[in-house]
């Protein structure tokens, strides 16, 4: 049986696993939104360029 005290280190100890986690995943998010940006302007280029349509039709079946 765990003390009271062990407790509450165990739950510091996941709070700070927790937060660790959380920046982790903001910056992964961060960095992927960055390259949705980047992929869009490169394909908004590449259509003014040569005059083709890239994007897929998401209505398209």
């Amino acid at each position: 049986m765990k003390t009271a005290e062990q407790r509450l280190l165990e739950q510091e100890q996941e709070i700070r696993n927790l937060r660790k986690q959380n920046t982790t995943l903001k910056e992964k998010l961060s960095a992927l939104d960055e390259k949705a940006i980047l992929f869009d302007t490169m394909i908004e280029l590449a259509e003014k360029e040569y005059k083709i349509y890239m994007q897929k039709n998401a209505d398209a079946k």
